[in-house]
């Protein structure tokens, strides 16, 4: 087997959908979690009729591509790939919706930054996402504001008002 068929069967990064069986999703967009204005690990934002849900990348496949690459052109990579495996293996995020407290929108669509959010929940957690369009969106695509906006009103739409 060549290196290209080696490659093509694992190179696309997947989702942990784990946490979304027979949560009855209603929507979902491209997104990440963010550690001040940047990315820390990408993946999807679904909303069910519960409960907002993180689905982290699974990078485990583009990681497998990279090493067969490194090995094809005899660089060392391995403790270096093994680093990027463990700091991309991140579990599913869910924060129920009668447990958010508020959702704001902290930025616009930017040349280094995507759209983003931040989520505190009525016991004080603070968690920050950016929205993109899809994967194939630059960070600055005006598109990715309209999926913000997005966003915040299907989520906002079904937080319970509280008693």
């Amino acid at each position: 087997m060549g290196i290209w068929d080696r490659l093509t069967g694992n190179m696309a990064p997947t989702y942990d959908e784990s946490a979304l069986e027979g949560a009855g999703a209603i929507a979902s967009w491209q997104g990440s979690i963010l550690r001040g204005p940047f990315a820390t690990y990408g993946g999807r934002l679904v909303l069910t009729e519960k409960a907002l849900l993180f689905s982290p990348l699974d990078l485990k496949g583009t990681i497998q591509a990279i090493k067969i690459v490194l090995e094809a052109v005899e660089l060392p990579g391995e403790q270096v790939i093994t680093q990027i495996v463990d700091s991309a293996q991140k579990a599913p995020l869910s924060i129920a919706l009668n447990n958010i407290g508020s959702l704001e929108q902290t930025g616009a669509a930017r040349l280094l930054t995507p759209p983003s959010a931040q989520l505190i929940t009525r016991v004080g957690s603070v968690h920050n996402f950016g929205v993109l369009a899809g994967i194939g969106f630059p960070n600055k695509s005006k598109e990715n504001d309209v999926a913000m906006a997005d966003f915040l009103q299907q989520v906002r739409s079904r937080v319970p008002a509280t008693v």
